[in-house]
């Protein structure tokens, strides 16, 4: 929420905490890739993408054809 609203540094912030967290769902990884992206680090945002591919469960989930997209782009 904090990304969408242009607070990217603090988005940042709660995603990276989460992310280093011991479990951590796959689409955590995806938000802070976009996050990443928002803040124009496109090398972060691209292995936050890659990560949340890897790890996802389900290859269908909707975060996976995201970060897939993006990847692709």
């Amino acid at each position: 929420l904090a990304n969408r609203v242009g607070l990217h540094e603090l988005a940042l912030s709660e995603l990276r905490d989460a992310v280093s967290m011991k479990k951590v769902p796959a689409d955590t990884r995806f938000l802070l890739g976009e996050a990443l992206a928002a803040a124009g680090d496109s090398a972060g945002a691209k292995a936050a993408w890659t990560g949340a591919v890897q790890k996802a469960k389900k290859k269908s989930d909707w975060f996976v054809t995201q970060a897939r997209l993006r990847l692709d782009g």
